[in-house]
C-alpha cells in the first residue's frame, strides 16, 4: 500500500497552494491561481504536469484533465446516484482518467473525519476498491490536510487530482483570513447505502 499526504500550504482570497509528500519527501505541488468558482488547478507531480479546467458547458462541477501539452486525459464531475421509494440516492464523483473510470464516495464519520473510498467503475456499479483518502477533522489556519492510500502506485496521481478538485469545490475558504486558528469540522453521513461503501478493512491492507 502506498501512502501520500496532500497538504495545503497557502490559503487566501487570491490563491491556494498545496504540496504532496511521500516517505517524508515532497513529490509534487499544486496551485489554484484564483480562489473562485472556475479557477484553473495546476499540478506538478514528479516529472509530469497536469491541469484541471472548468468546462461550464458540460456541467456545474465538470472539470477536464489535461497534460502539459494540452492533451485531454480525462474528466471529473459530481453525479447523483439513482434512488427509489424509501431508497434515497446520493452524490458521488465520477472520474475518467486515461480511459479508466472510477467512482469516489464521500462518507462523513463524525470525529473520525471524512473518508473517500475509490472503486473502479463497473457498468452501473463498482468493481474493485483501489484507494481510500481521509480528511482530518482538524483544520489549522483554514488549511486542509488529506492522507491517501493506494494499492497501485499508478493510481496515485489520479487520487491527488481528485483531492485538489474535491478540496476546491467543497472546502475552499474564500475571502476569509485566519491567524493561528484551529477548527474541528464534523460531517455525518446518514444514507445507509452510501455508508456501506466504506470498508474499514481496506485500511488494514499491507
Amino acid at each position: 500500500m502506498y501512502k501520500t499526504k496532500i497538504i495545503q500550504t497557502t490559503q487566501n482570497i487570491f490563491n491556494v497552494e498545496y504540496q504532496f509528500e511521500k516517505d517524508e519527501k515532497i513529490i509534487g505541488t499544486a496551485s489554484i491561481n484564483k480562489n473562485v468558482l472556475g479557477g484553473i488547478i495546476e499540478c506538478r507531480y514528479k516529472s509530469s504536469k497536469y491541469k484541471l479546467c472548468f468546462d461550464q458547458k458540460a456541467g456545474v462541477r465538470f472539470y477536464c484533465i489535461f497534460d502539459e501539452k494540452e492533451q485531454k486525459l480525462g474528466w471529473m464531475e459530481r453525479r447523483y446516484s439513482k434512488g427509489g421509494f424509501l431508497r434515497p440516492g446520493f452524490f458521488y464523483t465520477k472520474v475518467n482518467f486515461y480511459d479508466r473510470e472510477y467512482n469516489i464516495y464521500d462518507i462523513g464519520l463524525g470525529k473520525k473525519g471524512i473518508y473517500y473510498p475509490c472503486y473502479e467503475s463497473k457498468g452501473e456499479g463498482d468493481g474493485l476498491q483501489i484507494s481510500i483518502m481521509h480528511k482530518n477533522v482538524l483544520v489549522e489556519n483554514l488549511k486542509d490536510t488529506y492522507e491517501c492510500l493506494v494499492k497501485n502506485d499508478d493510481d496515485e496521481v489520479m487520487m491527488i487530482l481528485f483531492a485538489l478538485y474535491n478540496d476546491f469545490w467543497n472546502f475552499r475558504h474564500m475571502a476569509q483570513k485566519a491567524v493561528n486558528s484551529k477548527q474541528m469540522q464534523y460531517f455525518y453521513t446518514v444514507n445507509k447505502r452510501l455508508k456501506a461503501k466504506f470498508n474499514p478493512d481496506f485500511l488494514k491492507d499491507d
